[in-house]
């Protein structure tokens, strides 16, 4: 038997066990209200769908537009493209500045981890917020202190951000990181200029001067007891970090250390502390941009050439107040580089942490062309915000100890630690540098009781 079928609607019809419904042509219901319908309520329905049509059409595109933009700008940071497209892309209205990559990264994420210093300060000036975390929770900051050679980058973001105290992640901050970070002692300097203090603990309750002490990280922990780190409390664990062996270590006296930070007041050397505020990296013009995008390039030792001599070139000065020769002078592979920045860079010039091109160009071994061309009555005294001078910074490697020493550098002036010289020699543990400072002053005392040069 067949299930008698009701003709005004589509309810299934079952015969033999399957299952259909009929088409709307044969709803009569249907039919009888479509008959009901103007001509001019169809034209209007079909306008509707058009325009409805037409706006999908229009998001489809907008959102095409905006990720190929977006794409197109993560490739430029990605590839370190000019910065001029970067600016460029930044302007597009349809772009999506808060994406992520695939890997959970967002723009600002992106610029620390290749380093991009050029779209760091674009993405920075147009706005992007810094405390943005990525996928993992991390902000720019975070990665910055804790990556590989970036710590200029870390330096922008730590100087532009208003409040650093948004970058605590389970109760560790970027200065934790700074501090046993390997050359991260900069950025360790700034955070202290804005005012982190030295002696923040993370959630073992360890300060930043037992994470550089625990890690043999020397220069940073002269640092944090200049801003007053130590505490009298701490020496316990200090102890533990000293008595903790590190492979591939320098030299380095912490107990001598500690013993002569002890007998300062830690509250003055805070209050005593340089402090700057939260300061925009400057928008560069056009040259600027062109010969720090090439300083950082890359590639050959020789692509600096084209800038030689060019005094206007040469004395820009980047988001830290670097010329481009410190910059250069700043990264290791970049040292040979910098030969074609030596004539025409400014021998007065300072950045931001009061040093001169000397104390840049004493660390490395193979820059005695830089050294004599700085080398003056002017710089070779010099002290940094740290109250180094030249002659402090060469006693580590003794680079050119003998030189300075030869120029007449100054053996009594003191540091912010009261450490002349020969007490930063004691320090470093370089008895090489001990002695040959012993045997100037030794010099110089003969030539004061002789009234005349003594021999050297």
């Amino acid at each position: 038997m067949t299930k008698p079928v009701n003709e005004n609607n589509d309810d299934p019809v079952t015969e033999k066990s399957v299952t259909v419904r009929r088409p709307l042509a044969f709803n009569k219901s249907a039919i009888r209200a479509a008959e009901d319908v103007s001509a001019s309520e169809i034209d209007e329905t079909v306008r509707k769908l058009a325009e409805a049509r037409r706006h999908d059409e229009a998001r489809r595109r907008r959102e095409e537009e905006r990720n190929r933009n977006t794409k197109e700008l993560i490739s430029a940071i990605t590839n370190r493209a000019p910065p001029a497209d970067v600016r460029r892309l930044l302007k597009e209205e349809n772009i999506d500045l808060y994406t992520y990559d695939d890997g959970g990264n967002g723009l600002l994420h992106l610029a620390v981890r290749y380093n991009n210093l050029d779209a760091l300060a674009a993405l920075i000036d147009h706005g992007l917020n810094l405390h943005m975390k990525n996928l993992d929770g991390v902000t720019p900051l975070m990665v910055a202190s804790a990556g590989y050679d970036t710590c200029a980058a870390a330096v922008m973001l730590a100087d532009a951000d208003p409040d650093l105290s948004a970058h605590v992640m389970e109760g560790v901050h970027p200065i934790h990181f700074a501090a046993c970070g390997h050359n991260k002692t900069r950025l360790l300097e700034k955070l202290l200029e804005r005012g982190v203090s030295p002696t923040l603990e993370d959630p073992e309750g360890h300060t930043p001067l037992y994470h550089a002490i625990f890690s043999k990280r020397g220069d940073a922990a002269e640092v944090i007891c200049m801003a007053g780190g130590f505490r009298q409390q701490d020496m316990p664990e200090l102890q533990k970090a000293i008595a903790q062996k590190q492979m591939y270590c320098k030299e380095f006296d912490y107990d001598y250390l500690l013993e002569r930070v002890g007998q300062l007041d830690s509250e003055a050397l805070r209050a005593s502390f340089p402090k700057s505020g939260p300061r925009m990296p400057p928008v560069p013009d056009a040259l600027t941009e062109e010969v720090f995008h090439t300083a950082k390039g890359g590639g050959s030792s020789f692509r600096m050439e084209k800038f030689g001599g060019n005094h206007e070139a040469l004395n820009k000065r980047n988001h830290d107040g670097q010329t481009v020769l410190m910059a250069l002078l700043d990264n290791w592979p970049d040292v040979w580089a910098a030969r074609g920045c030596n004539w025409g860079s400014d021998r007065s010039a300072r950045d931001n942490a009061g040093r001169t091109h000397l104390h840049y160009a004493v660390r490395h071994v193979s820059c005695e062309p830089m050294v004599d061309m700085h080398l003056c009555r002017e710089t070779l005294d010099a002290q940094d915000m740290l109250g180094r001078t030249p002659l402090m910074v060469t006693v580590d490697g003794c680079n050119y100890l003998e030189r300075l020493m030869r120029s007449g550098a100054d053996l009594s002036i003191r540091d912010r630690l009261g450490l002349t010289a020969k007490d930063i020699a004691k320090v470093h543990k370089c008895d090489y540098a001990l002695d040959l400072i012993e045997k100037e002053e030794a010099r110089r005392k003969q030539e004061r009781k002789q009234g005349g040069p003594a021999p050297r």
